[in-house]
């Protein structure tokens, strides 16, 4: 493994150090868009996702260090406080729109119905798995032709092989095996990403 990929074990273990800079940023990188897609999935009005996403991230920044993988592995510690802050983040608002309906007009609407936690628990895993898929998608793309990345796109759409080598000009053949070609990069670099980003 190459110095630009840390293991999951050394990038969590550097980053509970709060003066390691780049393990922090090296961090919050890979996991701010999928904070802020599991917001969206909460139901959390866009405008309060970047503030919200930035709030998980500090908690995580101040907590990493209590962080004990003895009591809990990692997804299951950054679930729970990525929910509790949505949930903290909601109480505060309804105790200000309570204040502000008794003195004066409102204007702030809470989403509908936060999630249980097992209906949370289901929409992490879910969107945890297409935040792996598309991030390993994005880090294999530079090493695949454009014909391997169109074909593969096209299966994905569910377009029959045979259509696909008569839209991109190519033998079955080649089709079938751009896309086995895609297919195990893809595989490879999610069982990648799945050792380093899940503890």
């Amino acid at each position: 493994m190459t110095d630009q990929f840390q293991t999951r074990y050394t990038l969590l273990k550097r980053a509970k150090d709060p003066k390691d800079e780049a393990a922090w940023t090296e961090f919050f990188a890979y996991y701010k868009t999928f904070i802020y897609m599991l917001m969206r999935q909460m139901k959390v009005p866009q405008q309060d996702c970047d503030d919200l996403t930035q709030a998980v991230l500090l908690k995580v920044w101040k907590k990493l260090e209590t962080f004990d993988p003895e009591r809990a592995k990692f997804r299951t510690w950054f679930s729970t406080l990525i929910r509790n802050t949505v949930i903290n983040h909601w109480d505060s608002v309804s105790r200000r729109q309570k204040r502000i309906e008794k003195y004066g007009e409102s204007t702030i609407e809470p989403p509908t119905g936060l999630p249980s936690t097992p209906e949370f628990d289901a929409m992490f895993q879910r969107e945890w798995e297409a935040y792996i898929t598309n991030l390993a998608m994005s880090n294999i793309r530079p090493g695949c032709s454009k014909n391997a990345l169109r074909v593969f796109e096209l299966v994905m759409q569910e377009v029959p092989t045979s259509e696909i080598a008569i839209r991109l000009d190519l033998n079955p053949s080649t089709v079938s095996t751009l896309k086995g070609r895609v297919l195990e990069k893809l595989v490879r670099e999610v069982r990648r990403l799945r050792s380093e980003l899940e503890l």
